[in-house]
């Protein structure tokens, strides 16, 4: 090899490759693309001591939520003898994939936790006020001290 050439030592011999002709005619190229994913079944929030709430739209969680900031949200009131749940403690958003968990600024916090993609771990992570979160079927949602919301989907009619 020449260095003077232009030619690397350490690198082999590039082949040139014929050119590839267009086809003739008005030929032209499909494209694939993935079909639109249409979310089926609704979401339902389960209560660790019983009871089951279905989440249409966004929805506020509290011991006695109510949508004061002119927003048209429904509301899921939680029983809570000893006071561990704020008023208005979070807001849930369904989307096609998962639903959408905001803390709305909460004294005793909220925890989401959500299984790993392999099923294999959960993760669970405490949200900043105003942190927004996806939680996946299968996840859970901490209200205060001990409140947990199972996170579910029902079946659903394929579109």
């Amino acid at each position: 090899a020449d260095l003077r050439r232009g030619t690397d030592p350490l690198q082999p011999p590039v082949q040139s490759v014929a050119p590839i002709s267009a086809p003739e005619g008005n030929a032209t190229r499909q494209t694939w693309a993935a079909p639109e994913r249409v979310p089926t079944g609704t979401w339902r929030l389960s209560l660790d001591g019983g009871g089951e709430f279905t989440v249409e739209g966004p929805t506020l969680l509290g011991r006695s939520p109510t949508g004061d900031d002119g927003h048209d949200r429904a509301a899921i009131a939680l029983p809570d003898p000893t006071r561990s749940i704020s008023r208005v403690h979070a807001l849930v958003e369904p989307d096609a994939e998962c639903l959408w968990l905001t803390d709305v600024g909460t004294t005793n916090g909220t925890r989401a936790a959500c299984p790993s993609d392999s099923g294999a771990t959960v993760i669970e992570r405490w949200l900043r006020p105003g942190e927004r979160v996806a939680v996946r079927v299968g996840g859970t949602i901490r209200l205060g001290d001990h409140h947990v919301l199972r996170v579910t989907r029902s079946p659903g009619r394929e579109s």
